[in-house]
Formats: structure tokens, sequence, C-alpha cells
């Protein structure tokens, strides 16, 4: 009797530790405890998985299991993809190859990547990973991040230096997998989010900067989370995410990027009609500035946005404000002549003249404007759904990612 209690211990112990498996000897036969040792197979479940403590056991026992390969693939690749920070670190501790190659030639950063998994990333670079190997067909880990849509990993990626412009062996770059969803090429399926528009437009963000500012503009983005998102979705005129961020975010919808420049101004820079007006109904101030002293109405100018020059100007924009370089919003229009700059500088014209000058009609409508916004700035902050006349989307124009080299928003021609 102690012989048998002492065998079922043992084999309780061993099955807990992961060296012996159930194997179902029939459908009315039940189950048998049978042995299984140490073996590749069950090494790279346990770091799958994230197993730590049978993982530990099972490399006391086959040292060498940590840089075996099961189907071209060693534990640490597993482990990376499935972004188990607890297991990768096991796994180096025992000595696995930071920079072992999977029968494809991927490496322990590539699968992070495609997990998109920040920590995971960052812990290989601390233990000495080549972040700029290439696998089987040139693809680096940009590629593999952008092919699988991975904000968050090809955000770290480029600030940590991986080369943005980077082609593999058939001329494709990180842009091209992000932009076409990895269209024609094999990207992992999994049921998390993929981010491919969002991915498309930080790269092509970046790759129209001077390649001496793309790392530090990378870096400056991953710092600000928060404005980062509200920027690229008002940016890119996505009233659907802007809103679901703002559900969360309402607090800091007026959280400013790098640059100084808050989500209205990018709605602005990106010609957004619907986007402005949603940030104006979360009570987005419409007078923020940059770091130049530019206000959205200042970007609404410059580019000849009339209508959502307007829109600025009846939630309260002020029309005399002058930026570091001394000048108003109708100062710019005249100046970059763009866009419907003539009937947008009549509008500003009038705007800007004192109410005793004004026409009766006129100046009933300013009265009645100025009324209106005292009751606005009193009212709770809510959530309002976005009428069909906020809909308006205003024509897009070329360069829609390209402010963030000349100071943001407001940066081009600011000091032309």
């Amino acid at each position: 009797d102690s012989f048998l209690l002492a065998a079922r211990r043992r084999a309780a112990d061993l099955y807990e530790r992961g060296f012996l498996s159930l194997t179902p000897l029939g459908e009315d036969a039940g189950q048998v405890l049978t042995l299984s040792t140490p073996s590749r197979s069950l090494v790279h479940e346990a770091a799958k998985h994230g197993s730590v403590k049978s993982l530990s056991h099972m490399i006391d026992v086959n040292p060498f299991a940590v840089n075996s390969y099961e189907l071209g693939y060693a534990p640490i690749h597993l482990a990376a993809k499935a972004g188990q920070l607890e297991a990768v670190t096991l796994l180096l501790d025992r000595s696995a190859n930071v920079d072992a190659r999977a029968k494809n030639g991927m490496t322990p950063v590539h699968c992070a990547a495609e997990a998109d998994s920040v920590e995971v990333l960052s812990l290989l670079r601390q233990r000495g990973a080549d972040l700029h190997a290439t696998q089987t067909g040139g693809d680096s880990a940009l590629h593999v991040a952008a092919l699988n849509g991975r904000m968050a990993a090809t955000r770290w990626l480029v600030a940590s230096g991986v080369d943005v412009a980077v082609c593999n062996d058939i001329g494709i770059t990180p842009w091209d997998d992000a932009y076409h969803k990895g269209r024609g090429r094999c990207s992992c399926e999994d049921p998390n989010a993929r981010e491919w528009k969002w991915v498309a437009a930080f790269l092509a963000h970046t790759l129209a900067l001077p390649v001496d500012e793309r790392v530090p503009f990378a870096q400056r983005v991953s710092e600000r989370p928060t404005a980062s998102l509200l920027h690229d979705a008002a940016e890119l005129g996505d009233t659907d995410r802007l809103s679901n961020l703002l559900q969360t975010l309402s607090d800091e919808v007026d959280a400013t990027d790098y640059d100084g420049s808050s989500a209205i101004h990018s709605a602005v820079e990106g010609g957004h009609y619907a986007a402005v007006a949603l940030l104006i109904e979360w009570r987005a101030n419409v007078n923020q500035t940059d770091n130049y002293s530019d206000t959205a109405l200042h970007s609404a100018a410059r580019q000849g946005r009339c209508d959502i020059a307007k829109l600025l100007v009846a939630k309260g924009a002020a029309v005399h404000h002058q930026n570091r370089f001394n000048r108003t919003a109708l100062d710019e229009a005249k100046r970059h002549m763009q866009g419907e700059w003539e009937a947008l500088s009549a509008f500003l014209d009038l705007e800007g003249r004192d109410i005793s000058e004004l026409p009766p009609a006129d100046r009933a409508l300013r009265k009645i404007r100025a009324a209106f916004l005292s009751e606005q700035r009193v009212m709770p902050t809510r959530s309002m759904s976005l009428s069909p006349f906020f809909k308006k989307e205003s024509p897009a124009i070329p360069g829609a990612f390209g402010n963030a080299g000349g100071g943001g928003a407001g940066g081009a021609g600011a000091g032309d």
C-alpha cells in the first residue's frame, strides 16, 4: 500500500511537470498515463503556451532541448510568435540562440514582430538580437510587422533604427505590404485585429521625412501613444475609429504631439470636414496652438479650405490670432493662395471687422452666434451623434501625411 501510494504521488508529480500524458484507450475504456520523456514536441508546446514551470523542468532534464527543432522551429520561435515574454526570458536564460533561424529563415525578432509584442522585441534587443536580420526572400522584421498589420511592432522597429525603405528580394517595401494588406503574399491568420491602414499611414508619413529624421520621429510618436492614436484617426478622416477612441479618450481630445499640434490640426491638415466637426462636438479646443502658435484656422486658411474655416469660426475660432510670424489666418490665406482662398479671404475679412462696422443683418448674426457659443461653453461634455450635415468631406489633397517634417500641422509654410 505504501508503495502504491508513493507511485501515485510520483505519477501525479510527473504528470504535473509534463513528463506523463493521458492516452485514451477507447470510448468506454477510459484513459491511461503513458510516459513521455522530455522530447522536442513537449518542449515546443510548453514554449508556445507559456508553460514556464513545465518548460523549466524539461530543460533541466534535457538541456539540449532548448535549441532543438520541431517542424523547422526552435522553442524560442514559438514562444516569441505567441508573445510569451516569460517563456522567451527563460529560454534565453537557458542559452537559447537569440538569432536562431527557423526553416524559412525567420529569427525570434521576426516572430515577435508577427505577434505585435513590443515587450518581447525589447527583450530580444536587450539580449543582443540582430534587428536588421532578413529571412528567406529578404524580408526584414519590419516587412513581417507591416504584412500582418502590426502597428505597435512597426513603430517600435522604426524607432529602433530598422530601415523603413528596405526592399526584399523582389523589391517590396514594408509600406507595399501594409498598403496592399499582404495581398498575394502569405500573412499569418489569427483573431487579432489588423491595422494595415494605420501601418501604411505611419510608414508613408515616415518615408516622406529625410532619412536622418525618421528614427527621431518614430521615437517621438512612440512616446505619445494617446496623441498618436487620435492624430492618425483624424488625419485619415476615419470618423468611426475617431469616435470609438473618443469614447475612452475624451479627456485627451486636445492631447498634443511632439510639434504641439492636436487632433483638430491633423483633421484640418487632412481636409476632413467630418473629423473636424466630430472633434468639435467632443469639445476640442478650436483655438489650440502648436509650436508655431498656429491654430486650426491657420491651417485651414493656408490650404484654402473655406468650408472648414467657416465651421471653425462658427465654433469660436479667433480670427485675429497671430502665429509666431505675426500672421493671422487671413494673412496665411492671401500668402499661400491655395484652394478657395479668395472666398475664404473675403469671409475672414468680414469676420475680422468690428461688429459696429457690419451691416445690420451680419451684426445680428454675430450676436446670435456669440450667445450660442456662450451657452455651449457651460454645457457638460457629452457624446453626440454626427448629423448628416457634418458628413460632408472636403476633397483630399496630396501630401496628407507630409506635415511631419515641417513642424507638424502648420509647419508646412509657416516659416516660408
